[in-house]
């Protein structure tokens, strides 16, 4: 995920654009057309009337309130920032019960396909294919001492996995395991492709706030899972450093439509206990494509590491110093640790179904892992 943003910006495919007449052409919750006054008293409406009073109106606007807590209390993120692209406009809203953010309004299917298949850059996970298998194998290690891969007789479904780093990396280890993503095999923009089988485990990186309706996502991977199975689900942390210091420029932020959605913890163990799941257990990561100390301690130099990978003539050459780079920065990341780990780049849930009767609202264990 590190050059999307920054191939973008260099190909001029994300625009930002004032609130303005602009705004009427945005799809109101993908049921209508928002007016341009409609939209400007959206974003430039304060956080609520006063502390703990919901304002109504803005919850009425964006439907049912924050789609991850369903909290009413909601409002702009920036009432000064949006983004236009395909004749869309978005701009980002912020939940003041869970802390997540989401695109409004949603992005239409058509133009996230558009995206999809126009501007985002699978050149650049080709060219580090050896980095994010590096990073695949690492995460079965650390997914087997959490007790989730465990017999290899285990059916492995990685949804969502771009070229398939992580069913390769479960494969090495003896696991049965296949990739299916949407995206990257252009059939639907929020729902994977993989044949109705049952599944013991379902790794779930990175995808979900890609989605238009996340909820969606995670009913279809329930419906993928066998009685028993075990869900790795893994976002952006938006509680932690990265969004708190540097917001929208964060490395794994990349708003408006590329990633739709930005993840809490508790707001995520809320959408997923409306999905049906108990989460068993909950850690924070860092990973060596977002890192404290690459892409918040030495944030600048890194970027210009990253886009030097766009402007090379010798383009995996550059990936491959640059994921060295990464790696580095992650090692020194673990040495120097001073953050508490909820402060870290990566939220992981562990999930599984909750059975009829049982809470799934319950609170899940926490673990502090490396």
């Amino acid at each position: 995920m590190i050059a999307d943003v920054v191939a973008q910006a260099d190909a001029g495919a994300l625009t930002p654009a004032p609130v303005s007449a602009a705004g009427a052409r945005a799809r109101l919750g993908g049921t209508g057309r928002a007016s341009a006054a409609e939209l400007r008293a959206l974003v430039s409406r304060p956080f609520w009337a006063e502390a703990g009073a919901p304002d109504p109106a803005a919850g009425a606007a964006a439907g049912s309130g924050c789609p991850h807590c369903q909290s009413p209390r909601i409002a702009n993120q920036n009432p000064a920032q949006s983004w236009a692209y395909g004749g869309e406009t978005g701009t980002l809203l912020r939940c003041a019960a869970c802390g997540g953010m989401w695109t409004f309004p949603a992005p239409s299917v058509a133009l996230i396909q558009r995206l999809y298949k126009e501007e985002f850059n699978y050149r650049w996970y080709a060219d580090h294919y050896p980095a994010k298998l590096l990073d695949a194998l690492h995460r079965v290690v650390q997914y087997r001492a959490l007790g989730v891969l465990l017999s290899r007789r285990q059916r492995v479904l990685d949804y969502g996995g771009g070229l398939g780093y992580f069913s390769q990396a479960a494969r090495g280890f003896g696991y049965s395991a296949e990739t299916r993503d949407p995206m990257y095999e252009q059939t639907s923009a929020d729902v994977a492709s993989a044949p109705a089988v049952d599944y013991d485990v379902i790794a779930c990186h990175h995808m979900l706030e890609h989605a238009i309706d996340p909820s969606h996502v995670l009913r279809d991977i329930r419906g993928r899972l066998r009685s028993g199975g075990r869900v790795i689900l893994a976002v952006p942390n938006a509680g932690g450093r990265g969004y708190r210091e540097q917001n929208t420029n964060w490395v794994w932020c990349q708003p408006p439509f590329i990633h739709i959605h930005h993840f809490t913890a508790s707001g995520l163990r809320a959408l997923v206990a409306r999905a049906g799941f108990v989460v068993e257990a909950e850690h924070f990561f860092e990973r060596w494509d977002a890192n404290a100390v690459a892409d918040l301690q030495l944030a600048r130099l890194f970027r210009f590491w990253d886009a030097g990978w766009q402007r090379a003539w010798w383009k995996w050459g550059a990936a491959q110093r640059n994921s060295l780079r990464r790696f580095a920065a992650l090692v020194a990341t673990h040495l120097l640790r001073r953050e508490p780990p909820a402060d870290r780049a990566e939220l992981l849930l562990v999930l599984r179904a909750a059975p009829s009767g049982e809470d799934p609202e319950r609170r899940p264990d926490r673990g502090a892992r490396p």
